[in-house]
């Protein structure tokens, strides 16, 4: 069974939410993760700087942490849109199929 317009026409037409904030809000998020990951990486001068131990696990946690929120947010880049029925909404069914009412018609 499917919904129709008064016309026949298959599918409803009424507001969409196309998550506009949603979706570019995950992209500024990643933007500015990747921006504070950059931020907290040590900068060697030259080739002979031996990185010290909190060096390196800042470096680990911050790579680590920005490949997770990434990932996480990555999730809301791909978000379809919403069709939204308000209330008293008109529409038809189409039946193009037999219904089976076992019981309520019976003598």
């Amino acid at each position: 069974m499917a919904g129709t317009d008064a016309e026949g026409y298959g599918g409803f037409h009424d507001k969409v939410n196309n998550h506009y904030f949603r979706t570019f809000g995950s992209a500024v998020l990643i933007a500015l993760i990747g921006t504070g990951i950059d931020a907290s990486m040590p900068k060697s001068s030259t080739l002979a700087t031996q990185e010290t131990a909190s060096d390196a696990a800042r470096r680990n946690f911050a790579e680590g942490f920005g490949r997770v929120a990434e990932q996480t947010i990555s999730r809301n880049l791909n978000v379809q849109p919403t069709l939204e029925i308000r209330p008293r909404y008109k529409f038809n069914v189409l039946v193009d199929q037999d219904m089976v009412f076992p019981g309520s018609y019976r003598n």
